[in-house]
């Protein structure tokens, strides 16, 4: 079995994991850039499309988008007051999307990601490089309320709700800069965890 995560660059930072503990052949990141969730959502397959890349029956994804949605878009001050509602149409839309490309295929073990925690706008020297809108406090009501509608989806739709949102937080519920990068996952030592108890599971 392959695992192929697809996303922005949270489908990429984190995840070389060692095979050797693992049920999985391969691990396949396909980073997709400054890819929005709501682009997602909203175009569907005319611009996510998974057909033809190395997925094929009987193989893992996990999807990784929403950071930048949180972090940016959903928490501008003209959007921040109507977040919730935003989002109540963005991810049904968004697993819409997700429905149609892993339907293609047989016996897909789909996973969605979490929101990472909001890094502190004033720990990083990267803002220019990744913008940050509203304040930490506001980005860290975003993302929750963004995790608590993609874990509700993932039971609707059956799938499994990538959570560890708790282990890279701090006592403030915003990213652990002993456990990151910038806006980043950088120790993996969570998502391995993750993993191999699922794999104990199935």
């Amino acid at each position: 079995m392959k695992l192929h995560t697809f996303g922005d660059s949270h489908a990429r930072n984190g995840w070389n994991l060692p095979l050797s503990e693992l049920p999985f052949t391969v691990i396949r990141t396909n980073e997709l850039g400054p890819t929005t969730m709501s682009r997602i959502a909203f175009e569907k397959m005319k611009y996510f499309n998974i057909d033809g890349t190395a997925v094929f029956d009987g193989d893992a994804i996990c999807f990784c988008f929403g950071e930048i949605d949180c972090r940016m878009h959903l928490s501008k001050v003209e959007n921040f007051q109507n977040h919730r509602e935003l989002i109540d149409e963005i991810v049904p839309n968004y697993f819409e999307t997700i429905r149609m490309n892993v339907e293609m295929y047989k016996n897909i073990k789909t996973m969605i990601f979490n929101v990472v925690p909001p890094v502190r706008k004033d720990s990083i020297q990267t803002c220019d490089v990744f913008p940050h809108e509203g304040t930490d406090e506001e980005r860290k009501i975003v993302t929750l309320y963004m995790n608590t509608k993609l874990k509700e989806y993932c039971e609707k739709y059956g799938y499994i709700f990538f959570d560890i949102y708790d282990k890279y937080c701090d006592k403030e519920g915003l990213l652990n800069p002993e456990l990151s990068e910038h806006i980043h996952i950088k120790n993996n030592i969570y998502i391995l965890e993750f993993l191999k108890d699922l794999a104990l599971k199935t």
